[in-house]
């Protein structure tokens, strides 16, 4: 019983000694004949994974909101469909991604924000206006941080759509 929980123990203390390098990155790799398979155990058992929260390149981060203005001139916020399936959240991610990516293609902004308004149109029926925001928040460096930069929510992308029909029938109706 003794000899068990010693190995357990070992095995244990081995094991955190590699997720310690793999927190250090260190390329196990390079270390002779055992190091390819240590490479091996880290990848299989995710010890390889590094901790970069305080690393001087954290990448931006993308969101998408909907400003909503019905036919009464009443405006709301909403976002996009949270709670769906995991394959639809991460379509919408992926999309949010690239309209944060696709900075020197207006087109493709344009199509994109289209055709996220128009969600918002079927959602909202009685909709005449939906201004579309894609926002991006920028870390700033560890180095600009300590001297007192501090991120914030910045304005990427702005688009008002307007739904043609609510509008018309609104119109109608008032004359």
């Amino acid at each position: 019983m003794k000899t068990r929980l010693w190995l357990l123990s070992g095995l244990g203390a081995c094991h955190l000694g590699m997720v310690s390098m793999g927190a250090a990155q260190a390329d196990i790799s390079s270390w002779g004949p055992i190091g390819i398979p240590l490479a091996y155990y880290s990848i299989l058992t995710g010890a390889n994974t590094g901790y970069s929260f305080f690393s001087p390149a954290i990448g931006p981060q993308f969101r998408a909101y909907f400003q909503v203005e019905d036919r009464d001139g009443k405006a709301f916020t909403d976002t996009l469909e949270k709670g769906k399936p995991q394959e639809v959240t991460t379509k919408i991610e992926s999309l949010v991604l690239l309209m944060g990516e696709a900075e020197d293609r207006p087109q493709l902004r344009r199509s994109v924000a289209a055709s996220l308004s128009r969600k918002m149109f079927v959602k909202y029926p009685d909709a005449t206006k939906v201004t579309v925001f894609f926002d991006v928040f920028d870390p700033p460096p560890l180095e600009r941080y300590v001297e007192g930069e501090r991120p914030a929510w910045e304005n990427l992308y702005k688009a008002t759509f307007v739904n043609k029909k609510s509008t018309a029938m609104r119109e109608s109706h008032a004359g």
